[in-house]
């Protein structure tokens, strides 16, 4: 989990997460409008999920080195946020121009 949650034994946890990030993907790359932001987004969550899974796995636990107070963090933590980030702007984004579409779309009454 980013930013130092769930500190041991969040391997089985940051697998089914993993698989679940890449099964999202899977299904909004085909259905939204915004497919390079949702590439983009996705690979940075991916790429961020897998750095952290591959040092949960040769050292245990994640190395954190970036500090902020009491929170520590990574690049990779940073990659998943900002994964995070484009792919709701992306969706959010492709959201509201459906729903243009969709008011535009309405015939127009024409008084008479």
């Amino acid at each position: 989990v980013a930013g130092g949650g769930l500190q041991g034994g969040a391997l089985p946890l940051a697998v089914l997460s993993m698989i679940g990030v890449v099964l999202l993907y899977d299904f909004l790359a085909h259905r939204s409008g915004a497919r390079v932001a949702v590439a983009l987004g996705f690979g940075l969550l991916i790429g961020g999920g897998l750095g952290n899974l591959v040092d949960r796995w040769r050292l245990d636990h994640v190395t954190d080195f970036i500090r902020n107070g009491e929170r520590a963090f990574n690049i990779a933590d940073v990659a998943i946020f900002a994964g995070g980030v484009i792919v709701l702007t992306a969706l959010v984004a492709s959201l509201v121009r459906i729903l243009f579409d969709a008011i535009a779309a309405q015939p127009t009454s024409k008084g008479g």
